[in-house]
Order: C-alpha cells, then sequence, then structure tokens
C-alpha cells in the first residue's frame, strides 16, 4: 500500500470511528481533535513509522483552527460552562486565522520564488488585497444573503430542517465554484 492510499485509509477510518461516537464525544471533556492527535502521532515517524515527516509537516501548517476549535465551542459541555458570546468570539477568532495563515505561509513562498521587491509588491497587491480582501468581501456579501435568503424560508416554512445541511454544503460550493470564476487580476 502507498503512502497516500494509507494516509486516505487513516484518514477516513478515523473520521468515521469519530463520527460513530460523536454524540459521546460531546457530553464529554476529552475533544475529538485531541483523539486524532493522538492517533496521528501513533502512526507517525516516532512510533510506528508509518507517515513520512513531509506528509505530517503538510498537516502542521495547514490551518485547522476551526476545526479544533468546534469541540470547544459546541455541544452540552459548552453551553453548559461556556457564555454564548464567548463560544461565538472564539468560532469567529479561530476562522480568522484561516485567512491570516494564508498570508503568512504565502510570503515566505514569494520570497523563495521572486526577486524581494516582486515578492513584497505581489503580496500586498495581489495576496493581501485582491486574494483575501475581495475574497472576504465576497464571502461576507454571500454568507449575509444566503443567510437572509434562509431566515425568509424558515419562518414562511419552506425548507424542512433535513435540509439545512445540504443548504450549508451548497452554500460553499456555490461561493468556491463562484469565486473561481472571478476574474484573474
Amino acid at each position: 500500500m502507498d503512502e497516500f492510499s494509507l494516509i486516505l485509509a487513516v484518514l477516513g477510518g478515523l473520521i468515521l470511528g469519530l463520527g460513530l461516537w460523536s454524540r459521546w464525544l460531546q457530553e464529554h471533556p476529552v475533544p475529538a481533535t485531541l483523539l486524532a492527535l493522538w492517533a496521528g502521532m501513533v502512526i507517525g515517524p516516532r512510533a510506528l513509522g508509518l507517515l513520512d515527516p513531509a506528509a505530517l509537516i503538510g498537516a502542521i501548517i495547514t490551518a485547522t483552527d476551526p476545526i479544533a476549535a468546534s469541540p470547544i465551542v459546541t455541544g452540552p459541555v459548552a453551553e453548559k460552562n461556556l457564555p454564548e458570546r464567548l463560544r461565538h468570539a472564539i468560532s469567529f477568532e479561530s476562522g480568522a486565522n484561516d485567512g491570516l495563515s494564508y498570508l503568512f505561509v504565502f510570503l515566505p513562498f514569494l520570497l523563495l520564488t521572486r526577486p524581494p521587491h516582486e515578492a513584497f509588491s505581489h503580496w500586498l497587491l495581489e495576496t493581501l488585497l485582491w486574494e483575501v480582501g475581495v475574497a472576504t468581501l465576497f464571502g461576507v456579501g454571500l454568507g449575509v444573503a444566503a443567510g437572509k435568503l434562509l431566515q425568509v424560508s424558515e419562518r414562511r416554512e419552506w425548507i424542512s430542517p433535513h435540509w439545512r445541511l445540504v443548504y450549508t454544503v451548497a452554500l460553499s460550493l456555490l461561493g468556491r465554484g463562484w469565486g473561481e470564476t472571478a476574474p484573474e487580476r
């Protein structure tokens, strides 16, 4: 079995297992992300040696804050122990980290592949203002519009409760697809 297939198998099995016990995990202080970290340590180079260090580095630099924050701010334990305002603040901050991490991962890449003056110019104009700034405005606008439409649909009882998850998945697909069709700068 090649390494990529092993990663997919382990990831799929881990997600299935965590999903099967997700309700139980929500009621206990050990978050699913900690169990996933332990699993990564077990299959990593220091324990079983099943994964190469190049794959672990990729996992480390990938922004995961919303995933890590989710068990902290959702479920009965969080609702009992954290005020709603604090839970929303943590969720916002974790989501904002993804956009910010992109900036700090991309700058060193540009500095390695272009002359410094060109790298900083590209980073400021293209990465910061266009890719992050305009994408943020687009995402906020699309999210607000979709939220308003969902509220109207729920008030008029046009949408089934089972379709709420489908609605969020479809919204992410719409945003991704529509965002990719934006004109190149």
